[in-house]
Order: structure tokens, then C-alpha cells, then sequence
């Protein structure tokens, strides 16, 4: 049996379980419930998938009054902002913060000169400040295309198909009252945490990040 496929994950979820009669509800149920989890984390254990590969970037002028619609600009598979950076030569990211903080900018708001310096994210709109159409360069987080074809694959089956397996397996010891869900859920865990650990070192090119005081007392 082979996971390289959609297909080969669903059969190995049922061959695994020793139910045949489980598919239907591995495609409609288990598969979407676990890719959820895995996107979004569960609990207090279950952290949410960040990595490289789900990494996206863009460059796009805002719309009158510095507004990004989100589903419109980035796609409905966006996750959440990495940094935004206007294209303006010198231009430094902009500085994240709170609605409530952002509305209190009065100074910035009333003014639609560019570079941006802050944002927020209110609803399914990314706000600038200042209100400006300068263009900028967006990265963010974004999930990976669905799969529905039984011949489809992801980076996921590609490199760490344990996570769709003991993701799903969790969900299908759920699903029949099956005492292994405490088991598949830590190793679902387990999984996500190493795959986010070993892609943050080869960000860092194996090196081991130190963390040095900007000042001595």
C-alpha cells in the first residue's frame, strides 16, 4: 500500500482501522476535520501548522482609504499575515497592531501619503495607515490547494504523510468510540511539532538561534 496519493491515504486509514465501509466518511468528515486541526490547532497541544511551504507572497495596490480584502487580494486560502513591506525604496514591514489601537491613529488616518508604516486586521480586511494606495508586498501563511481527485498529493503526503494518517486515525477513533484517540491525537501532535521544529532550523541553516542582551546592566 502506498500514501503518496489521496487515495492511498484513505486506504491506509481504513486498512489501518480494519474498517472497509469507512471511506465515504474519511473524505467528507475525518480528512476536513483533521486538515482544520492541523491548520488552526486544537487544544492545548495540538499547535497549528507554520511552514515554508505554505508560505505565499504578493505585491498589490490597496484599494481607496488603504484597504486589502483578503479573499478578493491573498485567496480563501489565506491563514495569516508574515509582514507587509511597501515597495517604496527604503520602506521598512509595517508594525502590526490592535483595531482598537488602530482607530486611535488619527493623525496617520487622516493622511493617504505613503509609505505605510502600521496595519490591522479587522473582518476579512487588512487596514494601512496611513490610508494610502501605495503598493505594497504581502507574505503570508496560506493552506495548501485541497485535495479531491483520488491521484492528488500535497507537500503534506509528499514529505509528512504520518500527519494526514495519525490526523485521521484520531478522528476515526473518535468517530467509533475507539480508546487509540488519545494515542493517534499525540502522535498527530507530535508530528506537527516536529515538522514546524526542523523547518525553523533549516531556516536558520542548521545553525541553533542564541538569544544575546541588545544592552548589559
Amino acid at each position: 500500500m502506498s500514501v503518496s496519493t489521496y487515495a492511498g491515504i484513505k486506504a491506509a486509514v481504513a486498512d489501518y482501522m480494519e474498517r472497509t465501509d469507512l471511506s465515504t466518511p474519511i473524505a467528507n468528515d475525518f480528512f476536513p476535520m483533521m486538515q482544520a486541526k492541523m491548520y488552526f490547532g486544537h487544544g492545548t497541544d495540538i499547535a497549528p501548522l507554520r511552514i515554508r511551504a505554505m508560505v505565499s507572497s504578493t505585491t498589490l495596490t490597496p484599494a481607496s482609504g488603504g484597504t486589502i480584502t483578503i479573499t478578493s487580494a491573498l485567496g480563501s486560502n489565506w491563514l495569516e499575515n508574515i509582514e507587509i513591506t511597501p515597495t517604496t525604496a527604503g520602506a521598512v514591514s509595517l508594525d502590526y497592531v490592535d483595531p482598537w489601537q488602530f482607530r486611535k491613529m488619527s493623525d496617520e488616518l487622516q493622511s493617504n501619503t505613503g509609505p505605510q508604516s502600521y496595519y490591522t486586521v479587522e473582518g476579512g480586511v487588512i487596514y494601512l495607515a496611513p490610508a494610502a494606495v501605495t503598493e505594497v508586498t504581502v507574505r503570508w501563511y496560506g493552506k495548501f490547494t485541497a485535495l479531491s481527485g483520488d491521484s492528488d498529493t500535497d507537500w503534506i503526503i509528499s514529505n509528512a504523510p504520518h500527519i494526514y494518517m495519525d490526523g485521521c486515525l484520531m478522528e476515526a477513533c473518535a468517530y467509533l468510540s475507539d480508546d487509540r484517540e488519545g494515542m493517534f491525537r499525540q502522535k498527530f501532535a507530535a508530528g506537527i511539532k516536529a515538522v514546524n521544529m526542523t523547518d525553523q532550523r533549516q531556516r536558520a541553516s542548521g545553525s541553533t538561534p542564541v538569544a544575546k542582551p541588545r544592552s548589559v546592566a
